[in-house]
C-alpha cells in the first residue's frame, strides 16, 4: 500500500509508526491549503518580500529565483517556508484580486465559469423571428442613463442600405424617419395608398434642409412678443411675418394695396404705381452719393466709393501722365491732331470716298492712294523718334476700310516707318498682300507672332495695339465691321524697345509696289494714348 492518498497525495500513518502527529499534522496542513482553496494572485513570478503566514499564491509563468521551475503551482506560506502543490486537473481556485474563479485544465488555469453564448433571438412577453430578433410587447420600453447620457444606436452596412425608424399603424407603414437608401436624412410619410412621400431631407454636406411638399405654418391666435431673428409665423390676419434684423417684416404681398405696389387677388399681377420709381426717392438723399452694388448679391444698395464706382465701370484712376488723343480723318489738312499727313514717293490722299466703299458706320475718312511710282503712298505719324515701352501703359487704336489691293503693304501702330521698309523699332500691325501679322521690334531685331488673318476687301477693320507698362507683354487685337468678339486676338513677349535709343513714334503708311495709281485703304481715324486716358475717354 502506498504512503500517500492517491488523489491528494495527503501522507497516511504507517502501522506501529512512532510520532504519528507528524503525519497527521503534514496531511491536515495540506487539506487546509486545498479545501476552499483561495489565492492572493496569479501575477507574481517571484515570492513577495515580506510574506504574511498562510499567504496563498498561484505562481506566473516564468517564475525566478526560488520559484523557479514552478510555474502555475499553489505556493503556500507556512512555518517559515513556502509549500508547493501541484495542481491536477479538476482544481478550481478563487483569485481574490481578480474576482474570478480558474480551474486547472489542459497543464494551465482556465476561467471556471464561461458565459452562455449570446441569444440568437429574444423575446420579452412575445416571439422573436430570424428578422425580428428582438421583440417586445409591452405598454412601453425604457432606455435610461448610468449616471451620463444614452444613446441608441442604429447601424447599416452600405450607403444603399437602410437604417432607420418605421412607424406603423396596423402593422401598415405610415412614417418612417432615418437613412433610408442612402446617407441623407430624411421623413417621409405614407397614407392608405401604399404610396411613401417625402416630407424632409437634409444634405449631409452642407446640413441644408429640403421641405419637398409645401410648408404649411398653423395660424396663430395672437402674434409673438419680441420674436427673436428668423422667427417665421402666420398671424391671426392670415399674413405671413418674419422677425428680421430687430423688426416684424412681413412675407411676401396678399391682395390689395400694399405702397407703391398693388397685387392681383391670384397673386400673378404686380401693378407699380406711377411715379413711385423716380426722383423723388433719390430726393430724400441728403448728401452727394453713387447707388449701387459693387458686389453680386440682394438686399439695400450701397453708396458706391469713387473707387467702387470707376472699378464697376472699367475706369483705372487717370495720373498727371496720362493721355488720348483722337484723329478722326476727313479733312485735307496737312496735320491732322498729332498726325502730320505726309506723301511717300508722290502718293496722293482724297476725302472723296467711292460709293461702293460706304459702310453706313463713319461718316469721317481719307482715301490713301499710291502714284505710278513702285512703293509710293501715303502716311499719317507723329514724331517717329518720341516714345518707347516700359515707362507707363500705351494704347493705340485705327480704322480703316480694306481695299485688297495686290503688292499692298501697310504698318498700323507704334513704329518709325517713312517708307516701304520695315520698321526697325516698335509694336505694330504689317498688311503684306490681304495678310496681317503682328510684330515687334527693337534695334532692327523683329519677331512675328506666327498667327495671320486674311483681311476682306471693302470691310472695315479695327486695329487695336496695348502695352502693359513694364512692357512685358504687348497684346494685338483686331475686330470686323461691328462685330464686338475680336478675329484677332495675339500677344508678343520679345524685342519690345524699351529705352530711348530704340524710339518710336505712332502712325499708319501704305504704299504699293505697282507703277500704277491704286486705291489702298480708307482710314478712318486714329488714337493714341495711355491705356487710362483711352478708357476714360472712349470706353
Amino acid at each position: 500500500m502506498s504512503d500517500d492518498t492517491p488523489i491528494l497525495s495527503l501522507p497516511l500513518i504507517l502501522p506501529a509508526q512512532a510520532q504519528k502527529h507528524v503525519t497527521h499534522n503534514e496531511a491536515l496542513r495540506i487539506l487546509d491549503v486545498l479545501v476552499q482553496l483561495a489565492v492572493t494572485d496569479r501575477t507574481r513570478a517571484t515570492p513577495p518580500a515580506a510574506p504574511v503566514e498562510g499567504d496563498r499564491h498561484i505562481i506566473a509563468t516564468g517564475a525566478t529565483g526560488p520559484w523557479s521551475d514552478r510555474d502555475g503551482q499553489v505556493a503556500c506560506y507556512w512555518g517559515g517556508a513556502w509549500l508547493y502543490l501541484i495542481p491536477q486537473d479538476g482544481w478550481t481556485a478563487r483569485v481574490l484580486t481578480e474576482s474570478r474563479t480558474v480551474a486547472w485544465q489542459g497543464g494551465e488555469w482556465v476561467n471556471a465559469v464561461t458565459a452562455p453564448p449570446p441569444p440568437v433571438t429574444l423575446g420579452i412577453n412575445a416571439t422573436a423571428d430570424t428578422t425580428n430578433r428582438l421583440t417586445v410587447s409591452a405598454p412601453a420600453t425604457l432606455l435610461t442613463h448610468e449616471g451620463a447620457g444614452h444613446q441608441v444606436k442604429i447601424n447599416k452596412a452600405l450607403p444603399a442600405d437602410t437604417a432607420s425608424l418605421l412607424f406603423q399603424s396596423g402593422w401598415q407603414g405610415r412614417a418612417e424617419m432615418g437613412l433610408a437608401g442612402n446617407d441623407a436624412f430624411a421623413v417621409k410619410v405614407s397614407a392608405d395608398d401604399g404610396q411613401w412621400r417625402t416630407a424632409l431631407t437634409t444634405d449631409p454636406a452642407s446640413g441644408s434642409l429640403s421641405l419637398p411638399a409645401p410648408l404649411r405654418l398653423g395660424a396663430q391666435t395672437t402674434a409673438p412678443v419680441s420674436p427673436a431673428n428668423g422667427t417665421l409665423w402666420l398671424d391671426p390676419t392670415g399674413e405671413v411675418r418674419v422677425a428680421s434684423s430687430g423688426t416684424v417684416q412681413r412675407v411676401g404681398l396678399a391682395d390689395g394695396s400694399r405702397g407703391d405696389i398693388t397685387v392681383s387677388a391670384n397673386g400673378m399681377q404686380w401693378t407699380v404705381a406711377p411715379g413711385s420709381i423716380g426722383n423723388t426717392k433719390l430726393a430724400a438723399i441728403t448728401g452727394p452719393a453713387l447707388k449701387g452694388r459693387s458686389t453680386a448679391g440682394s438686399g439695400a444698395t450701397d453708396d458706391l466709393t469713387p473707387a467702387q464706382a470707376r472699378a464697376m465701370m472699367d475706369l483705372a484712376p487717370l495720373s498727371h501722365t496720362d493721355f488720348c488723343e483722337v484723329a478722326r480723318l476727313g479733312s485735307p489738312a496737312a496735320i491732322v491732331g498729332p498726325f502730320a499727313a505726309t506723301a511717300v514717293l508722290s502718293g496722293t490722299y482724297t476725302t472723296t470716298v467711292p460709293a461702293t466703299s460706304l459702310l453706313g458706320i463713319n461718316p469721317f475718312g481719307v482715301f490713301c492712294r499710291s502714284s505710278a511710282n513702285a512703293n509710293s503712298g501715303y502716311r499719317f505719324s507723329t514724331n517717329l523718334t518720341c516714345d518707347f515701352f516700359g515707362v507707363t501703359t500705351r494704347k493705340f487704336r485705327a480704322k480703316c476700310l480694306w481695299r485688297g489691293t495686290t503688292g499692298t503693304t501697310v504698318r498700323l501702330g507704334y513704329h518709325n516707318c517713312t517708307t516701304v521698309a520695315d520698321s526697325n523699332n516698335g509694336a505694330y500691325f504689317e498688311v503684306v498682300g490681304d495678310q496681317i501679322a503682328a510684330k515687334t521690334a527693337a534695334a532692327s531685331v523683329r519677331t512675328a507672332h506666327p498667327t495671320v488673318l486674311t483681311l476682306t476687301s471693302n470691310t472695315l477693320y479695327t486695329f487695336d495695339i496695348e502695352a502693359d507698362a513694364p512692357a512685358t507683354t504687348i497684346r494685338f487685337r483686331v475686330w470686323e465691321n461691328i462685330n464686338p468678339t475680336p478675329v484677332f486676338d495675339v500677344s508678343i513677349q520679345t524685342n519690345l524697345p524699351t529705352t530711348s535709343a530704340n524710339a518710336f513714334g505712332a502712325g499708319v503708311i501704305a504704299t504699293n509696289s505697282q507703277v500704277v495709281a491704286s486705291d489702298l485703304l480708307i482710314l478712318y481715324e486714329i488714337i493714341v494714348g495711355t491705356t487710362a486716358g483711352f478708357r476714360r475717354l472712349l470706353d
